[in-house]
């Protein structure tokens, strides 16, 4: 069972990046976006993604660090 999950996982995985992919090549051809602000969009992206994981990371050290201090007393 935990297996056939992991197999389904990935193929959901590919068919949403590939359809992504699609989505984005589409509109590069079809409404003539220029690939460089495409590429501008993706970095955004990558940098808004990179910010929320570094807040999320924040927030759990500092419950970690309050359960620890809690834990002193």
């Amino acid at each position: 069972m935990i297996f056939n999950k992991r197999r389904g996982m990935r193929s959901v995985m590919t068919t949403a990046l590939l359809a992504c992919l699609a989505f984005v090549a589409l509109a590069i051809w079809g409404w003539k976006l220029p690939i460089a602000a495409a590429l501008q969009y993706l970095v955004i992206c990558l940098l808004m993604v990179v910010v929320l994981i570094a807040a999320a990371a924040l927030v759990v050290g500092l419950f970690k660090f309050v359960q620890r201090l809690c834990r002193r007393r």
